[in-house]
């Protein structure tokens, strides 16, 4: 795969996140939104849509945020397990990579 076409690949997938976290109005996807674009060290939505391009496995060592997830208020920042559920992306631990 030649590097302009991942880049527009990794571009769209990523526009179709972004959508997705903006349309969500869930507080701890919002936060994420704002980290990403105040701090580039946080690079937790280019992974996903990196790992979306080219479809395979998220390994992390972040733990899917089950409570706090709400419209309202939130409990902690979502982590890259959130979004992947969403779009079906396999998101494994180290553990799992280790094995």
């Amino acid at each position: 795969m030649n590097l302009l076409r991942s880049f527009n690949k990794i571009s769209f997938h990523f526009g179709k996140l972004w959508q997705f976290l903006v349309t969500s109005k869930v507080v701890a996807f919002t936060k994420m939104l704002h980290s990403e674009i105040s701090q580039i060290r946080i690079f937790g939505p280019w992974l996903i849509a990196v790992v979306m391009a080219l479809n395979t496995t998220i390994i992390t060592e972040d733990s899917e945020i089950c409570t706090g997830l709400s419209t309202k208020n939130s409990s902690g920042n979502a982590k890259v397990p959130n979004p992947t559920k969403h779009f079906v992306i396999r998101c494994e631990n180290l553990f799992y990579f280790m094995r």
